[in-house]
């Protein structure tokens, strides 16, 4: 599903992805120095090394149709609350086959923003902006997803049952951070260095 090779990089972030491993319906965690480094990295789309997700380099325009990237800070749009942006974000992207939708008030209860649903963007708080980056993330169609999020930030269980119903349809999941929230069934990677490697002393959790 998602293919890594080489180093990506962007200013002084430089890091060796070759190592990391999404198959079909795969949920990973990635533990960075610098999250928001490495997901520009990815958007840019122009260093030497590359994630591909059915053979688009993720950073190009095909790319950025079958990937979603969560970023921070995050502005949300003027004038349109927090549900109309989820409606939006489904509108808008291309349709993909297979993929699944989850329930919007899942998404809402998940990022903490249920009783923030009418709220206008202009209205929310920084948290609260980037909370909406990763309920759009979570909405939006794509066979992949990069999603920044802390441990502490999200409902767990309610984002393991939306991480879950991407997996069955054979999404892949990125969960990144300084320290990533644990999701279930999530195999650990850890930046050491200039290296991205396999943490075994993290066990998976069930759902």
């Amino acid at each position: 599903m998602l293919e890594a090779r080489g180093v990506i990089s962007n200013g002084a972030m430089r890091l060796d992805v070759h190592r990391l491993r999404v198959g079909a319906g795969g949920i990973v965690r990635l533990v960075l120095a610098d999250p928001s480094a490495f997901l520009a990295a990815l958007e840019d789309g122009s260093g030497e090394g590359e994630l591909r997700i059915r053979g688009a380099r993720i950073g190009t325009e095909e790319g950025k149709v079958l990937a979603v990237v969560t970023p921070r800070p995050f502005r949300p749009l003027l004038g349109v609350s927090v549900v109309e942006h989820l409606v939006l974000a489904i509108r808008l992207a291309r349709r993909l086959r297979g993929v699944r939708v989850p329930p919007l008030g899942e998404v809402l209860e998940a990022c903490g923003l249920a009783e923030r649903a009418g709220v206008l963007g202009e209205r929310l708080t920084a948290a609260e902006c980037d909370r909406l980056s990763l309920a759009i993330g979570l909405v939006r169609p794509a066979f992949a997803r990069f999603l920044w999020i802390e441990a502490g930030e999200v409902s767990t269980s309610a984002l393991d049952r939306i991480l879950m119903l991407h997996a069955d349809a054979g999404g892949a999941s990125v969960v990144l951070g300084r320290s990533p929230a644990l999701v279930a069934q999530a195999e650990t990677y850890v930046q050491q260095g200039s290296q991205l490697v396999r943490d075994t002393s993290v066990r998976r959790r069930d759902p």
